[in-house]
This record gives structure tokens, C-alpha cells and sequence, in this order.
């Protein structure tokens, strides 16, 4: 409820139905009471296969869910549309909502979980930590804008008989940066042999199917290095999972065993310190 969440979904599926996520088909959606708390009838997706993230990937399915992103993405890429959305909130919100939850998130996780943290990474989470709400207000504010879904992970999503996504899960979607939408999804979905050996394809797969939906402008390079700094916030993504699992028993322990070096994979590859460090120098001067 502090993050809207209800409402955010709601909104979405009342004011978005023709987004090309293909989200579920939005019958009704009502605010109960004055207390954040909604009740909404969406299309059932039974029909639809669903990919468990937990497991190993299989390639042709992340490439169908990035392709579906790309889509979405081109479609509200600094439009007038997305700016008239006055229901819409900004990704810079989390410049205050992380922050107290990534202080107490982060010793816990340091306490249960250090050891999944690569050596070369270790100097990272404390300077990241630091840096998140700089990040995060530059990334909103500089990186071309689009309607983010936030959550954007292949457990969020479905395979039609057509081979095509449909999102599903909007409760954090935001107006801010494509490239975060693309590395959390890359992170949170691909296992790190997976990463190493086709995330290079992926992501041209991704910035060829936002040039062919009519992005104009926006190369590789640009890609590269917007992924590389929102790669930066997942750092005080893994923070604030350390208030998921204070107290982890075996099946918690599995979870995060099997996603966060994902994460670790991600952030290492993009090279998370370099960033971290020119972007302290630049706010330094």
C-alpha cells in the first residue's frame, strides 16, 4: 500500500490496454473503501505456457519476453502520451522508498548471504548503496523516458500459442528508463553460463526490435552505457532483498541461491565499479 501498488496495476490496465506487452484483457477494476485496497477482474491466462524463473532458462524464451519489452517500450518512448499520463508515477519516487529499506535490508543480507557476493564486487555495495538515490535521479531524469512495468522478469510474464509475451504484474510500473526494465530482466531471468554465452545477442535482439517499433536515435552504444549504470541499482536491489529473508530456512535459502548470482553475473560483466566510481567523480565536481 506505501507504494500504491493496487492502484498503479489498476490504472495501468484501465488506461493501457493497447500497450504490445499483450497484458491480460482488463474487464474491472475497483477501489474498495479509502484504503488502498482494489479488486480487479483480468483475463484468465491458463491457456498460456509459464516459465518458472527458479529454473534454467531456456534462450528462445528470454529472447521472446525482451522482444515483447522492446515492443512496449517503443511504444511509449518520450511520447506526448506519456506525458499526459497524470495517473503515472516516475521511477524517481525510488530515490526515497529504497533508501531506508536498503539500510536495514543490507546488513541482513551481508549477515546470510556474503558469500554470494563475487571478491571483485565487494567494494561495490557500499558505494552503490551510498550513490542509490543520485542514481536513481539521474537515470529518470537523463535516460530517454518510456513506460517502465518495474518487474520486468520472465515469471512475470506468459507464452502465448503464438509465441509472444504477455506481462502480466504491473503493480510497480513507472515512467523512467528502458534500460532498467532490460537489465533487471536480464539479471533476475538468465543463469550466468546463460548470460555469458547469449546476453550479448539478447540485448541486439531487444535494440532491433525497438528500432523496427520506430526508435529513432538511440544505438548500441547508448544502450551500453545506460544498462551499465541502472546496473548500478541493482545493488540496493539486492539490499532490500535482506528484508525478504531475515530469518532464511532452507527453501529461502534456495530462492536466493539460485538468483542473486545472476545479479552478481550481470553486475560484474557490465562492470559496476567503473560506473560507480565516474559517477562519483562526476557529482563530486
Amino acid at each position: 500500500k506505501a507504494l500504491a501498488a493496487y492502484e498503479r496495476e489498476a490504472m495501468f490496465y484501465r488506461h493501457c490496454p493497447d500497450s504490445p506487452a499483450n497484458p491480460p484483457k482488463h474487464y474491472l477494476s475497483v477501489q474498495m473503501g479509502d484504503d488502498q485496497e482494489f479488486m480487479m477482474l483480468i483475463e484468465d491466462l491458463g491457456n498460456c505456457r509459464f516459465v518458472a524463473q527458479s529454473g534454467e532458462i531456456d534462450v528462445a524464451d528470454a529472447r521472446i519476453g525482451l522482444e515483447g519489452l522492446a515492443r512496449h517500450h517503443a511504444h511509449y518512448w518520450d511520447t506526448p502520451e506519456l506525458r499526459n499520463m497524470n495517473w503515472l508515477r516516475s521511477y524517481e519516487e525510488w530515490a526515497d522508498i529504497y533508501p531506508p529499506q536498503i539500510e536495514t535490508g543490507w546488513p541482513i543480507f551481508e549477515k546470510h548471504f556474503s558469500y554470494l557476493i563475487p571478491a571483485e564486487l565487494k567494494d561495490a555495495f557500499p558505494l552503490g548503496n551510498d550513490l542509490y538515490s543520485d542514481i536513481t535521479r539521474h537515470v529518470t531524469r537523463s535516460l530517454p523516458s518510456t513506460l517502465m512495468h518495474g518487474d520486468a522478469r520472465i515469471e512475470n510474464m506468459a507464452i502465448d500459442g503464438s509465441a509472444s509475451a504477455r506481462f502480466y504484474d504491473w503493480q510497480v510500473c513507472a515512467c523512467g528508463p528502458a534500460a532498467y526494465d532490460v537489465v533487471y530482466y536480464l539479471g533476475s531471468s538468465l543463469d550466468p553460463d546463460t548470460w555469458l554465452d547469449h546476453g550479448q545477442s539478447l540485448i541486439d535482439s531487444y535494440l532491433a526490435e525497438l528500432k523496427n517499433s520506430g526508435v529513432t536515435g538511440y544505438e548500441r552504444s547508448d544502450l551500453d552505457r545506460d544498462m551499465q549504470l541502472c546496473a548500478c541499482l541493482l545493488i540496493g536491489f539486492v539490499g532490500v532483498v535482506g528484508n525478504l529473508f531475515r530469518d532464511p530456512g532452507p527453501a529461502e535459502i534456495n530462492v536466493v541461491e539460485a538468483t542473486i548470482p545472476r545479479f552478481m553475473q550481470i553486475m560484474a560483466d557490465l562492470d559496476v565499479n567503473h560506473a560507480l566510481r565516474e559517477f562519483a567523480d562526476t557529482i563530486a565536481k
